[in-house]
């Protein structure tokens, strides 16, 4: 991971923020400072590769709209989280904006040595997953999400986001290597995202396999008529749509190399 930035966001120039951010420094990051506004958050968020949340007090208004800005960027650019607090903070939190986007907790007290050393390792070993394959999954369904990321994640760099809407957002930033995309969605379904794309032109070239529940010929019949990349059922098990997609990205080496 080239790009060492953090974002610590909470009661800034308290000894122990400093002390961390000194330490960091050293280590050749780039370190921001923020306290629990959006504003405040909002202003250096592009420029950090992940946000330090450390809680200190009880979730505020001010708190709780500055989690939920954190919680909806993070996922649209695809960073992480580190959490510090007393272990019934640091529990809310991950209630708050989803344990999917921690990537590491720190439960009062700590060593700042041994926080500085453990995100010094993390992004270290980040290293490799930028090379990874980048998946956006779309799904209104946050038990399907939840399963198909600790499916995918081991092996892909993996987006999730639950509407139409957010998976434009999302693509107005990041262009991922593949969308899985569910066929069907309230307000705004899975054929009407692709149509979408492909009247995009910065966003036509973008292959979409469909994630249906319906195996029937039919419907299959009728998810292939849209011209897809492919087509995964949702009842498959992990294997099977871990291999397919691991044979579609394959095969897009190969015509690469042909």
């Amino acid at each position: 991971m080239e790009n060492k930035s953090i974002l610590f966001v909470g009661q800034i120039g308290t000894f122990l923020i400093n002390t961390m951010t000194a330490s960091l420094e050293k280590e050749g990051f780039r370190v921001y400072t923020a306290s629990f506004q959006v504003s405040e958050i909002n202003e250096y968020f592009k420029e950090a590769t992940a946000l330090f949340l450390s809680i200190d007090d009880n979730f505020s208004t001010d708190v709780m709209a500055a989690l939920n800005f954190v919680k909806d960027q993070c996922i649209m650019d695809d960073k992480k989280v580190f959490a510090m607090g007393e272990d019934e903070q640091v529990a809310q939190l991950k209630k708050i904006i989803g344990e999917d986007l921690i990537w590491e907790s720190f439960l009062r007290p700590i060593n700042p040595r041994q926080v500085c050393e453990t995100i010094g390792k993390l992004f270290d070993s980040a290293s490799n997953v930028s090379q990874k394959k980048r998946i956006l999954v779309v799904d209104d369904s946050g038990t399907f999400l939840h399963n198909i990321k600790s499916w995918l994640e081991p092996t892909y760099k993996v987006a999730m986001v639950n509407s139409v809407t957010n998976g434009l957002s999302y693509l107005g930033k990041q262009t991922p290597d593949l969308i899985l995309l569910d066929y069907e969605m309230p307000v705004c379904n899975g054929p009407q995202m692709l149509e979408m794309l492909r009247a995009d032109p910065e966003m036509n070239s973008i292959p979409v396999f469909f994630l249906t529940g319906k195996g029937d010929r039919a419907s299959i019949e009728k998810v292939l008529a849209l011209k897809p990349q492919g087509y995964l059922l949702k009842t498959l098990p992990k294997e099977k749509i871990l291999e397919a997609l691991q044979q579609y990205f394959n095969s897009q080496e190969e015509k690469k190399e042909a």
